[in-house]
């Protein structure tokens, strides 16, 4: 398997090259998110008057412990 990872090693390397010397850029995924003032402001104002949310009724597990000793 050595070899397999070498040659996609060099192979990504000389088209990194290639792609430099022609002038090639592959721009990174960017998403773009605007939000309207009215939405926010509604969302803001729905969060401040909603009544807190009850703790569980029941407690959290506790998982045993691994020790081997």
């Amino acid at each position: 398997f050595g070899v397999q990872y070498k040659l996609r090693s060099e192979f990504v390397k000389a088209l990194h090259r290639r792609f430099k010397q022609e002038g090639i850029e592959i721009p990174f995924p960017i998403r773009t998110v605007i939000m309207k003032p009215a939405a926010i402001e509604g969302k803001a104002a729905r969060t401040a008057t909603a009544e807190p949310k009850p703790a569980a009724d029941r407690p959290r597990e506790v998982l045993p412990d691994d020790d081997d000793d």
